[in-house]
């Protein structure tokens, strides 16, 4: 919820269950592998970690202006910046990987098989995987207007 600073959850038959006020515009959210909720803030240039349940703020991690969030089954952190990269953060935090050829990349979303699906503004969706040669950025046209958010279900 970017207007008003927070992440609503819900369970997966749409009943509310609570809310989770974040210190700025929220604008993506991911879940790691222990259950801590990684939410970006855009506008205060970093990342909010909470506890499982969403009640505690336990940390906060700077890198830029990010829109979206992935988190592998890894740790490894999946972050769209507004500077047309993909940033790969590894789970201490350090900048392992910075991935070029993008244009304003707002989301991002990780397959069972590691591929790399990132939403971007201008209605295209580009892959990056093990099937894609020398780490390049392969483009799939699919039907979105001004993405946000990519789902890619396990």
């Amino acid at each position: 919820d970017y207007v008003n600073s927070r992440v609503q959850v819900f369970k997966e038959d749409g009943t509310f269950v609570q809310v989770i006020q974040c210190d700025g515009r929220a604008t993506d959210v991911a879940v790691d592998n222990e259950g801590k909720i990684h939410v970006t803030i855009y506008n205060l240039n970093h990342v909010q970690v909470f506890s499982p349940d969403g009640k505690t703020h336990l940390d906060t991690y700077s890198n830029g202006r990010s829109y979206g969030i992935a988190i592998d089954d890894e740790g490894y952190i999946f972050l769209s910046h507004h500077n047309d990269y993909l940033h790969v953060l590894s789970p201490d935090r350090k900048e392992v990987k910075l991935i070029s050829g993008l244009s304003t990349p707002k989301g991002g979303a990780l397959d069972k098989d590691g591929y790399i699906y990132v939403a971007e503004y201008d209605n295209k969706v580009r892959s990056l995987g093990e099937s894609v040669p020398d780490n390049k950025l392969g483009l799939l046209s699919l039907p979105f207007l001004f993405e946000f958010k990519l789902v890619v279900s396990k």
